[in-house]
């Protein structure tokens, strides 16, 4: 899937967790990893033409083009607050597999105890990337797609954007075009800029 295995990242960027990340934390430490806390799950059936090799470089560029999605989380042996680090590369886990012919009462079975299994392996949030995604050819012209990510690096507002950036490089470059898409605003000038509010100015 990716023409070479990533030996070491390095971090290449630093800084606090926003209040909402700083509280996902505090969750993931004080319960068990299995138990799906702030683990969030898109599914979706692909009936357009999918090239599965385009389709997760597409996923990686994507990544190239956030830092959140390559962020994790450090809070052992600091003795300051929580940070989170962003890496200069990190291998996405894909996981791919031929289902067709299937009927459909065990496709359904299959696809939901898929989704319940990657819920209850949750992540490590000091490893990066804080996602997974598992693809399923459920046809010959059809695939079942489950992406797998921790609440920390994405909300409701910001995971539409992820996937349409997505799509749109894989049909560029299916069609041989260039992608083009707007610079992305970074997601340490919005914790930046909670930091600098003052909260009683906030709150008024």
């Amino acid at each position: 899937i990716v023409d070479q295995p990533i030996q070491q990242a390095s971090v290449i960027d630093s800084y606090p967790l926003s209040s909402t990340q700083a509280g996902m934390l505090f969750h993931a430490l004080r319960h068990a990893a299995g138990q799906g806390i702030d683990i969030q799950q898109i599914g979706m059936t692909v009936l357009t033409p999918l090239d599965p090799g385009l389709f997760v470089y597409a996923w990686y560029q994507v990544m190239e083009r956030h830092a959140v999605l390559r962020t994790r989380l450090r809070w052992e042996g600091l003795k300051t607050p929580p940070v989170q680090e962003v890496l200069d590369a990190v291998e996405l886990p894909v996981t791919r597999v031929d289902w067709r012919g299937l009927a459909a009462e065990t496709l359904r079975d299959r696809l939901l105890a898929q989704a319940n299994a990657e819920r209850a392996e949750g992540f490590n949030l000091a490893k990066a990337p804080l996602m997974r995604l598992f693809m399923a050819r459920v046809g010959d012209g059809a695939w079942s797609v489950l992406w797998t990510f921790h609440h920390a690096i994405l909300d409701g507002r910001s995971f539409p954007v992820v996937l349409r950036e997505v799509f749109d490089i894989h049909d560029s470059l299916r069609g041989r075009k260039e992608p083009s898409l707007p610079l992305p605003m970074p997601f340490r000038r919005y914790v930046e800029l909670c930091e600098s509010t003052a909260t009683a100015e906030a709150e008024s």
